[in-house]
C-alpha cells in the first residue's frame, strides 16, 4: 500500500491528487508517469480500404459505463440526417446489448456496431477513421482518465475528439493537438464532428500535431527513460 511504498507511480497528476487527498498518501511519494502505446504495433500508415466518399468517426474499447458510449450514439442521432457522416463502434463488453437497443431504438443508418477484433485487424480499421474518439462520461473517474485508445491513436497520428478534462488537458490543447469538447454533451459532440468535416485543415493539423506529441513524449523509450530517472532518483537504482 502507498503508505509503505518508497514511491507510488500514477498515470496523471489527476490521479496523484484524487490519492493524495482520498487516501492521503504523501505527495512526495507520488510520481507521474504517464503511459503510452506500443509504437511497433500503432504507428501512422495510409487507410488499406476505401470509405466510399463516407467521414468516418471511429471509436474501439470495452463497453464500460467509464468510456460514455451513449454520449457517442446520442451524437449519432443528432446527426443521423448527415448521409456522408458514419459511426463505427468496434468492440464489446459490459454495455453492449444496451448499446444495441440504443442504436436500434434510434433507427441509426449512420451507427455500425463492430465486433472485437485482434489488434492485427484493429490497426487496419483505425487507420481508415477520418476522426477518431476518446471518452465522454462526466464521471469524476472518467474526468481523471486518458484511455488507451487515445494514445494509441496519438501513436497512429488521428484526429482525435474526447472530453475536455483535467486529466486531458494534461497533455492536449484544444483545437491544438485534440478537439476538446464538454463531457457528456451529445450536442457539443456533435459539432465537433461537424467542424471537423468541414475544416480539412483544423483536421490535418490537429492529427500533424498530435502524432508530433506522442514521439516528443509518449514513445516506449521515452517512458523508459522517464522510469529509470524515477527509480535513481528514490535511489532504488543505480
Amino acid at each position: 500500500d502507498g503508505i509503505f511504498a518508497d514511491v507510488v507511480l500514477t498515470i496523471n497528476y489527476a490521479y496523484r491528487d484524487f490519492f493524495v487527498r482520498s487516501l492521503r498518501v504523501s505527495s512526495k511519494k507520488m510520481v507521474v508517469l504517464h503511459k503510452g502505446a506500443d509504437e511497433k504495433i500503432f504507428f501512422p500508415r495510409p487507410k488499406s480500404v476505401s470509405n466510399g466518399g463516407k467521414f468516418i468517426v471511429g471509436w474501439w474499447g470495452s463497453f464500460i459505463p467509464l468510456h460514455g458510449v451513449p454520449v457517442i450514439i446520442e451524437a449519432a442521432n443528432l446527426l443521423k440526417g448527415r448521409s456522408d457522416i458514419e459511426f463505427h463502434i468496434v468492440g464489446s463488453g459490459q454495455m453492449k446489448d444496451s448499446i444495441e437497443k440504443l442504436v436500434s431504438g434510434y433507427n441509426l443508418p449512420n451507427a455500425k456496431m463492430i465486433s472485437f477484433m485482434p489488434q492485427r485487424m484493429l490497426v487496419d480499421k483505425v487507420a481508415s477513421f477520418d476522426v477518431v474518439l476518446g471518452i465522454f462520461n462526466p464521471a469524476p473517474k472518467s474526468l481523471r482518465c486518458v484511455t488507451n485508445k487515445v494514445y494509441e491513436a496519438m501513436a497512429m497520428g488521428k484526429c482525435i475528439i474526447t472530453e475536455d478534462s483535467p486529466a486531458n488537458r494534461e497533455i492536449f490543447t484544444h483545437k491544438v493537438n485534440a478537439y476538446l469538447v464538454e463531457p457528456g454533451n451529445p450536442r457539443s459532440l456533435a459539432d465537433a464532428i461537424k467542424e471537423l468535416v468541414l475544416n480539412e485543415t483544423l483536421r490535418k493539423q490537429i492529427a500533424e500535431n498530435t502524432g508530433s506529441l506522442f514521439r516528443e513524449r509518449f514513445v516506449s523509450t521515452k517512458i523508459e527513460d522517464e522510469f529509470v530517472a524515477i527509480l535513481k532518483a528514490h535511489k532504488l537504482a543505480l
